[in-house]
This record gives structure tokens, sequence and C-alpha cells, in this order.
């Protein structure tokens, strides 16, 4: 026990307001002993509740040494602390204290003895563990209660007053600089990923020129059982991590975020580059590459869309959020049609077989 933080704790436990102990007295039998002779050593720390220590000459305590409601009679050595709380001590002169010695509410007696005691209030001498008489203990609250009546508390400053939040919606010409900005990067997106698989990407393209219904619907059932999906697997894997089983869940989640995601932005090139084979001829530009043509046309898309949310009427970031979802489903379900560009759909299947062909080619068998 360190020695400081046993006397502070005593010293809390002696400020504790009377009320929390108050209970009625009734007489008990008197304190026993606990006797440490000589030639004995009791080892580690000594707690007593109301009773009376007695340590012999010749006797030892290897450790801190707490009495509540007793007296202690010391002739022997104590390597450690001495608390002694609402009892007497005394010292005598074979004695010796080897560690800080606090006495709450007793009487020193020192009959010559190595200690270093220090004795607080010893009004208290009628405080025991046998009736509880508490009366002079609460005549030093009140003495406290008093001067602390007489300390004036410091005035708290003033906070000062926060100012007013003049919030002022983006202008028009920052919001065209922020949709100019991510109409590039959605660009530079687009032209990596179509410059990586540009096979992939006309594949999705044509899906979707082909079948736009048929992707858009199977886009909105993706996106809507996607989403589900994470938040159910995100869900579960908080569960067991709490639970301390494990990260089981989220390696799955990161795949089917990661699944998802790809699938969007393979879906928005294709998009892209449908745009863009219609821009460049429209602009007489003389552009081959598959990956800058997607690269155009994202752009300009994204541009378009982003100026038309920019534009500062009630119908203008609806508009923009109901062409983005279409499209974007319309991308998203070419994507998982097309697993991602590996086959076209529908898949290619074999033509009907002629039945005069079929015909000859059996007349014209070699018979045996």
């Amino acid at each position: 026990m360190s020695r400081k933080l046993l006397i502070l704790t005593f010293l809390f436990c002696f400020l504790i307001p009377t009320t929390a102990f108050a209970a009625p007295t009734s007489p008990t039998a008197p304190a026993p002993d606990k006797v440490i002779g000589e030639g004995e050593t009791h080892r580690g720390e000594l707690t007593l509740f109301g009773d009376n220590l007695t340590l012999d000459s010749g006797g030892n305590v290897d450790g801190d040494v707490v009495v509540m409601g007793g007296n202690a009679t010391l002739n022997g050595f104590v390597d450690g602390d001495l608390v002694i709380f609402g009892g007497d001590v005394t010292i005598n002169s074979t004695a010796e204290i080897d560690g800080d010695c606090v006495i709450l509410g007793g009487h020193l007696t020192n009959n010559g003895g190595i200690h270093n005691c220090a004795s607080i209030g010893e009004n208290f001498r009628d405080l025991s563990f046998d009736g509880f008489n508490f009366e002079s203990l609460l005549e030093i609250e009140e003495e406290l209660a008093g001067l602390s009546a007489q300390i004036e508390s410091p005035t708290t400053p003033s906070r000062p007053t926060a100012p007013p939040n003049h919030y002022r919606a983006p202008s028009l010409i920052s919001r065209i600089i922020g949709a100019a900005f991510s109409a590039l990067a959605a660009g530079f997106i687009t032209l990596i990923v179509t410059a990586l698989f540009p096979r992939n990407i006309r594949q999705i393209s044509a899906t979707v020129s082909d079948r736009p219904v048929v992707s858009g619907t199977v886009g909105l059932v993706t996106g809507i059982a996607g989403i589900s999906l994470l938040l159910l697997v995100a869900t579960i894997s908080a569960l067991l991590l709490i639970v301390c089983i494990g990260l089981l869940g989220f390696p799955i989640l990161f795949a089917l975020g990661a699944i998802l995601g790809i699938a969007y932005i393979a879906g928005g090139a294709a998009i892209g580059l449908i745009m863009g084979q219609k821009l460049v001829p429209a602009l007489n530009l003389n552009i081959q590459s598959t990956a800058a043509i997607a690269a155009i046309g994202t752009f300009v898309l994204s541009i378009s869309l982003g100026l038309i949310g920019s534009v500062d009427f009630w119908m203008g970031d609806f508009v923009q959020a109901v062409l983005n979802a279409s499209l974007s489903c319309i991308g998203l379900g070419a994507a998982v049609l097309t697993q991602l560009g590996r086959q076209p759909y529908p898949p290619h299947s074999a033509p009907p077989a002629d039945p005069g062909k079929v015909a000859d080619a059996m007349d014209n068998m070699p018979l045996d």
C-alpha cells in the first residue's frame, strides 16, 4: 500500500459527513486484543476493525498496520506505515515504526520509541467502534463549514457571446466551379478504367444501348439489395466484434463494397463512352482512343448534371438527383448483366439448324 495513498485515504474518511454513519448506539462487548508476541512475525498488511493491537517486544509486523476503533500498544518493530483511526497509541521505548504514522482522533503516548507519528484531532478521544460517538466530529465539521462559508468563492467570468451565424449559401460561381472539378475527377477515373479494360467497357456500353430498360431495372434491384446486404453484414460484423468473436464479417463487407463500387464505376464509364461516341463526331474531333472518348463523354455528362444542380431554383437539385439515379441504375445493371463486361447480354446462342441442310447432309452420308 502506498504510504501517501494510505494517509490521504483515511484523511478523506475523517472528513466524511457524520450523517452517513449515524446509527443508534447499543452496548457491545469490549474490544478483543490482537497480540503479536515475542519472536512472532505477522507478514503482510494488518487491518483491525474495533480490535486492540498489542505488539510485544521482539514481535514484528512486516507490512502496514491499520487499526480502526481500537487502541495500539507497541513494543516491537513495524516495517511499514501505521494508521490509527479513533484510538490511542502507546509507543514504548523498545518500539520502532519504519514508516509514516498518523493517528486520527486519538492520543499519542510516546515513551521513547523510534517513530515519526502525527496526531490529528485529539478531541475524538471518545470515537470508537463500540458506540460511534461522533459528537466531537460533528463539532469540527461545523467549524469547517463556518470556515468554508467565510471563503468567498471566485466569480466565474461571463462567457463571451457567440457571434451570430451568418450562413450564406454558396454562390452560383462557386457551385459551377465545384461541378467542373467533380466532372474533371469523373473524367479522369473513366480515362484510367477504360484504358485498362477497354473491351469490358465496350461490352457494358453495348448492353446499355441495346437494353436500357432491362439494365435500369436490374441496376435498381441490385442497388437496393446491395446496400441492404452491406448494412446487414455491417451490423452482424459489429455484433461479432462486440462479443469478441473476431473480425469475421469485415472481409465479406469489404468484398461486397468493392464489387458494388467497381460495377458502379464501370457502368458510369460505359455511359460516358456512349456520350463520347455521340459528341466526338458531332464536334469533328479526330480521336480514336476509346479511353479518351469515354473520358470526354463522362466529363461533359458530369458537368451538365452539375450545372443543372447549380441552377438556383427548387427543381434543380431534384432533377439532378433523378438523372443521376437513373443513369447510375442503367450503368450498374448493364455491368451486372454482362458480369463486368466479360460476356455479352444476352449471351450468344448457336443459330438454329437449317432443316434443308440437315436433310442434304443425311442424304450424302456414305452408306456402309
